[in-house]
């Protein structure tokens, strides 16, 4: 199995017409009251000769994953749905302003598994921000304990 990143970004700007799997979408911090797009192809074995599922005349069926914050800041999937889309760009454009963050990806035979993966990896992601701050504070906690003022 070949080893490659299953990412292989594509820059802020594509064309439609050159073919893309999916889009992280953000907003942008350099320019307020708009959409910044990654573009991306899943790359490696796993990913080749992938079927298109669903969809139809007017458009191919997505996976679309909306991530929030949960109650402490960290970032959570906040909601999940597959959506036919005919321009996925044009749904994006209208996002802008919204300080919405997320990931749009075609469905295909292929597809499910690397949106679990990836709702997985925000997950793990968070258990281990989490993990450092409690050891962080409990670090502390026992410097202040032993009367080092410093912060660590």
């Amino acid at each position: 199995m070949n080893q490659l990143d299953p990412l292989e970004n594509t820059k802020d700007q594509i064309s439609q017409e050159l073919p893309f799997d999916g889009v992280y979408f953000f907003p942008d911090p350099e320019k307020p009251g708009h959409q910044a797009q990654d573009w991306f192809q899943l790359k490696g074995d796993m990913y080749e000769n992938q079927v298109k599922e669903g969809g139809g005349p007017n458009g191919d069926l997505y996976h679309v994953s909306f991530i929030g914050k949960d109650k402490l800041g960290f970032p959570a999937i906040e909601q999940s749905f597959e959506a036919i889309f005919s321009d996925v760009d044009t749904y994006l454009k209208g996002l802008a302003g919204s300080d919405v963050h997320g990931v749009i990806l075609r469905k295909t035979d292929k597809s499910a598994k690397w949106m679990e993966d990836y709702k997985t990896g925000i997950s793990k992601n968070v258990k281990i921000q989490k993990l450092y701050n409690i050891a962080k504070s409990i670090q502390q906690n026992e410097l202040k304990k032993q009367g080092d003022t410093n912060d660590v």
